[in-house]
């Protein structure tokens, strides 16, 4: 109930409130407020006459530069670590430093790219010194610069992320589907694009329930039974899948004498399915060369994720002339100078912004993984009339962007007396699909319904069997979403700058996007990488801290069984 009332307060009704005054005139003219007078289509129709086609295409374009590579490289990630013929060795330290950049908030990266790309930037400096170009290239004066630039930014900030969660969808794969499948010969490209790709498209498309699921995926999921009964059931439908039915429908598999394996072996788990011994030296060769191009990628992957937060840290010992000389690759002894004049700006007021910052994202990741968990649970472990309608709608949601809503959530906290503080900031966090959507999945992996059952026979409440009971099991998910929830909310821009007015309640994104606007003259670089570092700082103590947490919560509620 509080997941659906928040979210019909501080989602829908100012949604509603967006397109219904989308047909009228209604703004302000001086001190005169101009309406609100209906006008039908007259608003859409002059918005179609300008140049909104061309921002259209121009946001599909950016689209495509960031989405296409950074989905095609987190599921090549993703296949990767999850197959364990390839033995990749070092692999929490990659997991833990390719989801590094997710940590910058989206106004410090953009700063930090600012002043690695300008035009006496580290990069420039590189290029120019390496012989590469003869002289350095204007990227944030070049259409096509910039959207490189936004295209490699996205890409960098959410591929680490993209890959987790891939991976607990990967995982989440019955692993009898993968031993049928070689039983029957296939390969892993096979296996890869017939069993992986249509099983977790629902996790690649944010939609993870189909009222009628087609035959054949309803087949696969026979396999959850164990391989000593449901063996010819998975191979006939996975044999239709790969190679198709023989004429006349026969089965291929039909009178066919199963090996030793389809008979008694039984939740063995992923490890014995997935690592078979490699029989011939032309497929110890295709592994050695697979394993050389996945640590090759991965190096280098490494190495870009690095290399910013590298440049970051550096730059922050040096002063802004040193700066402007040129990228070192040696820190510098201005440390405690730019640490100062940070903390003496009186227009930059930074103790007091992390301490909002603090407030609003520990408060919204408490609320969102707690209430975002009970939502989950009430559709997982009860049945009622709407409750396909209820977990529909909560995806729905997901595909929704914040931006759609804005200016009818402005106005409605504006009516309701809340603008300038943090409750619009913290209460709607209550309503988190995403985070629910995660906690469905984990309920659904990790929850047996008899536990649920026999707390209830003993007379447990249904609160106290939830967070006696419940909570505990969730402890994985609750941790890795804990730590989701308050990056995302620590690194949130748009909806604080258009909540917060007053320099006491301004949040860090906020501060850091004021610095970057201040006079040029005035305008410090050392003093602005101290600042991006001191705010992340915080999030990657936390992130390192507790990173185990996400690499392990995320395969926890990937694993079905």
């Amino acid at each position: 109930a509080p997941f659906f009332l928040i979210f019909a307060v501080f989602q829908l009704i100012p949604l509603g409130s967006t397109i219904y005054y989308s047909f009228f005139e209604y703004y302000r003219s001086g001190l005169k407020i101009i309406g609100p007078t209906f006008v039908g289509l007259k608003n859409y129709i002059t918005l179609f006459a300008t140049d909104l086609p061309k921002y259209f295409g121009n946001t599909l374009l950016l689209w495509i530069i960031g989405f296409i590579p950074q989905i095609a490289i987190s599921l090549l990630l993703a296949a990767w670590f999850t197959d364990l013929r390839l033995k990749l060795k070092g692999q929490t330290f990659f997991k833990t430093v390719i989801y590094m950049p997710n940590l910058i908030m989206a106004s410090a990266f953009a700063m930090l790219f600012f002043a690695l790309f300008s035009d006496n930037g580290p990069v420039n400096a590189a290029l120019v010194g390496m012989g590469i170009l003869k002289e350095p290239f204007s990227f944030l004066n070049s259409v096509w610069g910039n959207r490189g630039l936004i295209g490699l930014m996205n890409f960098l900030m959410w591929f680490g992320n993209t890959t987790i969660m891939l991976m607990a969808a990967i995982m989440g794969v019955d692993p009898t589907l993968y031993e049928a499948a070689e039983l029957d010969g296939c390969t892993p490209n096979q296996m890869f694009w017939k069993i992986t790709i249509p099983l977790i498209r629902p996790i690649l498309v944010h939609h993870d329930h189909v009222p009628e699921q087609p035959p054949v995926q309803q087949e696969l999921r026979y396999g959850r039974r164990g391989l000593g009964g449901a063996v010819p059931g998975v191979r006939s439908a996975l044999r239709d899948r790969l190679h198709g039915p023989d004429q006349g429908g026969r089965r291929p598999e039909q009178g066919r004498a199963q090996g030793p394996q389809a008979g008694g072996q039984t939740g063995e788990g992923r490890k014995s399915i997935m690592s078979h011994a490699v029989k011939t030296r032309s497929e110890k060769a295709t592994l050695a060369a697979r394993r050389t191009v996945c640590y090759a990628a991965l190096v280098l992957l490494s190495f870009l994720c690095l290399f910013f937060f590298y440049v970051l840290v550096i730059n922050s010992t040096r002063t802004h002339f040193e700066i402007q000389k040129g990228f070192s690759f040696l820190p510098g002894k201005s440390l405690m100078t730019n640490l100062k004049n940070v903390l003496s700006d009186a227009n930059i007021p930074v103790l007091t912004g992390v301490r909002n910052s603090l407030i609003v994202s520990g408060c919204s990741a408490a609320l969102s993984v707690y209430f975002s968990a009970l939502t989950a649970y009430g559709i997982y472990a009860y049945n009622f009339r709407f409750k396909k309608a209820a977990f529909a709608i909560i995806l729905l949601i997901m595909t929704m962007p914040t931006q759609v809503s804005a200016l009818g959530f402005l106005q409605l906290i504006t009516k309701m007396g809340l603008k300038n503080s943090f409750i619009p900031l913290i209460i709607p966090s209550i309503a988190a699909p995403a985070v629910f959507f995660f906690m469905k999945q984990y309920l659904d992996a990790s929850l047996p319904m008899e536990i649920v059952e026999a707390a209830r026979i003993d007379g447990a409440g249904e609160f106290y069997t939830f967070n006696h009971i419940v909570l505990p099991i969730m402890k994985p998910a609750l941790a890795v979403q804990a730590i989701f929830s308050f990056v995302s909310s620590w690194n949130n821009y748009f909806i604080p700058a258009l909540v917060l007015d007053t320099a006491d309640k301004k949040t860090l994104p906020i501060l850091i996007a004021q610095l970057r606007s201040a006079d040029f003259l005035k305008f410090d670089m050392g003093k602005v990488y101290m600042l991006v570092a001191i705010a992340i700082l915080p999030v990657i103590i936390v992130y390192l801290l507790l990173s185990k947490f996400i690499v392990r919560g995320v395969a926890l509620g990937g694993v079905k069984g």
